[in-house]
C-alpha cells in the first residue's frame, strides 16, 4: 500500500512539475486590415502541449460586390516538438461555420447549370449561398518568441470541410437551386478538402 502512494505521488509529481500553465491571447495581424476579427485563446497542458479556441468574425454583407459573411469557432490540440508555445507544432482542429456568402465558383457571368444539365435563367455572380459547415482538419506553425511577453503565431489549417446550404438569387430572392435534379430538396450538401484558417497571431501572455 505504502509502494502504491509513494507512486502515486511521484506520478503527481511529474505531472505537476511538467505542466505549462501559461495562457496566451492572441490576435490575427493579417485579416485586421480588411475589417475581419480573428482573436484565439491558447492554455498550456504540458511541456508539449496546449489547447487553443478561437473565433473568426467576417462581417462583410457584401465585400467587393460579393457576399462574404462568416462566423466560425473554432477548437484544436497541439504538440509543439521543442516545448509549449516556441517553435514548431502539429495539430488537430475541429470547427463550425454559419455563412453568407458567394463560392469562387460563381465569379462569372455564365448562366447557372444544374448537375442534370438543365441551364437555369440564373447569372452565376448573382447567386450565393447561405448555410453552415462542420470541419475537421489539422493544423500546422510555428511560433516565435518576441519577448518575455509577445509571441509570433504563423500557421495554417486544412481539413475537410461538410457544408449544408440554401442557394439564392440575389436580384429575385428566388432558390436558384430549385430545379433539375435538386427538385424539392431542403438544402444542399457539400464535402470539399481546403485551407479554412490561417494568418499570423500576435500573443499576449497573461
Amino acid at each position: 500500500m505504502k509502494k502504491l502512494l509513494s507512486l502515486s505521488l511521484i506520478c503527481l509529481s511529474v505531472f505537476y512539475f511538467s505542466q505549462k500553465n501559461e495562457t496566451y491571447i492572441k490576435g490575427n495581424a493579417l485579416f485586421l486590415p480588411v475589417g475581419m476579427l480573428n482573436v484565439g485563446v491558447e492554455y498550456g497542458f504540458t511541456e508539449h502541449i496546449t489547447g487553443q479556441a478561437d473565433v473568426f468574425v467576417s462581417p462583410w454583407k457584401s465585400f467587393g460586390g460579393k457576399h462574404a459573411q462568416v462566423y466560425m469557432l473554432g477548437f484544436n490540440g497541439r504538440y509543439y516538438f521543442n516545448e509549449a508555445f516556441k517553435g514548431f507544432y502539429l495539430g488537430a482542429d475541429f470547427s463550425l461555420a454559419r455563412f453568407n456568402i458567394q463560392k469562387w465558383g460563381y465569379w462569372n457571368d455564365n448562366f447557372y447549370v444544374h448537375k442534370n444539365g438543365e441551364i437555369s435563367p440564373y447569372i452565376s455572380s448573382n447567386l450565393y449561398q447561405r448555410g453552415f459547415s462542420f470541419i475537421l482538419g489539422g493544423v500546422t506553425g510555428y511560433q516565435f518568441r518576441l519577448n518575455e511577453k509577445l509571441n509570433m503565431d504563423i500557421y495554417l489549417g486544412i481539413g475537410t470541410m461538410q457544408s449544408f446550404y440554401k442557394g439564392y438569387d440575389k436580384l429575385s430572392g428566388d432558390r436558384y437551386d430549385y430545379g433539375g435534379d435538386s427538385m424539392g430538396r431542403e438544402r444542399n450538401r457539400s464535402g470539399e478538402l481546403l485551407p479554412y484558417k490561417g494568418g499570423i497571431m500576435i500573443s499576449y501572455k497573461l
